[in-house]
């Protein structure tokens, strides 16, 4: 299985996932990068409590895994 389709699947398991989940795929960088990018809103997430939770839908658009809907 590529990386890439581990990371499909990874995002299409899961509805939220935490940063450290994404550290093993290149796609999104170092640790600390893809803090940055949730901090700097380029990657949609949001805290509860201490943690930063991303939700996966948003992350498959991005990433061009699943469609845009039209609002």
């Amino acid at each position: 299985m590529t990386e890439r389709e581990q990371l499909e699947k990874l995002l299409t398991e899961k509805a939220a996932i935490k940063p450290e989940e994404l550290v093993p795929y290149r796609t999104f960088g170092s640790r600390n990068k893809i803090y940055d990018a949730c901090n700097a809103q380029e990657i949609e997430c949001f805290r509860h409590g201490k943690s930063i939770i991303i939700p996966t839908a948003p992350l498959r658009r991005k990433l061009g895994l699943e469609p845009v809907r039209a609002a």
